[in-house]
């Protein structure tokens, strides 16, 4: 029987803030956690690592470096997160700038199809929305299409233009599974499947365990109970880590409580064990 989310409010494992899409700052998130009372916490951004150090000096609690990188398997989108890898790695690095550039010129396409459709959006005006991240992405489109009154909000901007399929919808260059592990690994990390109830399909989420990942994230938002304890078992057979968190991006998105979804003390002391047996590089100071 899996415990209600209000026990997992020891490690909050999966965070957004600025540094990507997420609305709240880096030093912001470190101080509410700590007022919360989460004991350990990973910052875990789009496709950047630019907010760890801040977001470190602000949290009180054990930080562990995070990152959600933005993958393509089996033609759908799929997210791995990583953790305890080293942030300053120059492989990681350079092929983090790489995708940060792409993203920038897709943003540049995304606006193109919206002044074809009559909407006035400069890129460079949602480039300075961005001004603080290292990841620009449809949310910073959205709000922008917000403030100029052209939508309500951000679901209706994601609805009506901006989502899968829609007419400004311009696809992400993603890297593949396979390079998002090594990507960790090498950087002596772990590779941990993010939320697979959002995956498109059942079978993209189950045929990437046949890959070598190190986790599953069970506990997550989007995660009823029956979901998650499916799979636990999975975890269980394969001998993978549980990982979870609130996948906190804003107070505007009511799916996501900071630091109410994630890993209680014993699921933790787990979970650490895994970092420390992948000899990470945070096993120095866990």
């Amino acid at each position: 029987m899996i415990l209600p989310n209000s026990i997992y409010k020891y490690a909050d494992l999966h965070i957004h803030s600025t540094a990507s899409d997420g609305e709240t700052s880096p030093q912001k998130l470190g101080e509410t956690l700590s007022r919360l009372g989460v004991h350990i916490a990973a910052l875990t951004d789009h496709d950047t690592v630019g907010g760890i150090d801040a977001f470190s000096r602000a949290f009180k609690g054990l930080m562990i470096p995070g990152i959600e990188l933005s993958l393509i398997f089996e033609d759908e989108d799929v997210h791995l997160l990583g953790y305890g890898f080293d942030f300053h790695n120059e492989i990681l690095l350079e092929r983090l700038r790489y995708y940060q550039e792409m993203r920038r010129q897709r943003i540049v396409k995304i606006c193109e199809k919206l002044n074809d459709l009559g909407f006035d959006i400069h890129y460079e005006a949602v480039f300075a929305t961005a001004a603080k991240t290292q990841a620009p992405g449809r949310p910073h489109v959205a709000r922008v299409m917000m403030e100029k009154g052209f939508v309500k909000s951000y679901e209706e901007a994601f609805q009506k233009y901006l989502g899968f399929g829609k007419a400004a919808y311009i696809p992400k260059a993603k890297m593949s599974l396979d390079e998002g592990i090594e990507l960790l690994h090498q950087a002596q990390g772990l590779a941990v499947l993010a939320h697979p109830a959002l995956c498109r399909s059942e079978s993209v989420w189950r045929k990437a365990l046949d890959y070598p990942l190190d986790g599953i994230e069970i506990f997550h938002p989007s995660h009823n109970e029956k979901f998650s304890e499916g799979l636990m078992k999975i975890c269980q057979e394969k001998k993978l880590a549980v990982s979870g968190g609130s996948d906190y991006h804003g107070d505007w998105e009511t799916r996501d409580r900071l630091g109410e979804y994630g890993l209680n003390l014993d699921m933790w002391i787990l979970f650490k064990k895994r970092l420390k047996d992948k000899n990470t590089y945070i096993v120095t100071y866990l």
